[in-house]
């Protein structure tokens, strides 16, 4: 809310502060879950990388599993956009097509420095309880609607046989961040289009 001379109130200067803060604790906490794993993750290397106390991180997640899960979340909520943008194509060439087209936009942007990174998706199983159980419902919401990209078939074996590959084309993409930094920004054309042969070939 403004005054008459336009000015932000008191109010939203903490919130906007507050954001800044809890998106610089989740861009080191996903960055030391990709280096260190989830369990590696600690609230203490957290701290020193945004410049904090320990528990001034308690004040946002009050525990460990909660923050790696909010960092989980935000993935999965950034690959779920690109899924709805894809969903919007007329058929499944098209649909993949704007899909991985998005993805690797993402991954530029991670690149150059202009959006967060990922948390690799690899460890969700591995969270305590009941903190796994969210997560797991979180990309079960996610898959379904990778899977709905390929399409639906009436056909008891195509109907598996399109899931199995929703199941590759998940499991690539979730390793996608791990390896991706092995290639120039200038490779990236390139190593989409073997990326997606090898996704879709099933």
């Amino acid at each position: 809310m403004t005054d008459e001379r336009g000015r932000t109130g008191p109010g939203e200067a903490r919130t906007a502060r507050y954001q800044e803060t809890y998106d610089s604790i989740l861009d080191a906490a996903a960055a030391l879950i990709n280096s260190e794993g989830a369990h590696g993750m600690t609230f203490a290397a957290v701290a020193d990388a945004v410049g904090l106390n320990t528990t001034s991180i308690t004040y946002y997640f009050k525990r460990k599993e909660q923050l790696a899960l909010a960092c989980y979340d935000r993935t999965m909520a950034r690959y779920e956009t690109y899924v709805d943008q894809a969903a919007k194509a007329d058929d499944v060439a098209g649909r993949i097509d704007a899909f991985f087209a998005a993805v690797f936009d993402d991954l530029r942007a991670v690149r150059v420095g202009s959006a967060p990174p990922h948390a690799l998706l690899l460890e969700l199983r591995t969270l305590e309880e009941p903190v796994k159980q969210e997560a797991l419902a979180r990309y079960r919401e996610l898959f379904g609607k990778i899977r709905a990209l390929l399409g639906r078939s009436t056909d008891p074996h195509e109907h598996a046989r399109l899931t199995g590959k929703a199941n590759v084309l998940a499991e690539n993409l979730f390793w996608l961040p791990f390896w991706i930094d092995r290639y120039d920004i200038a490779d990236f054309p390139r190593v989409r289009r073997v990326w997606s042969i090898s996704c879709c070939t099933v």
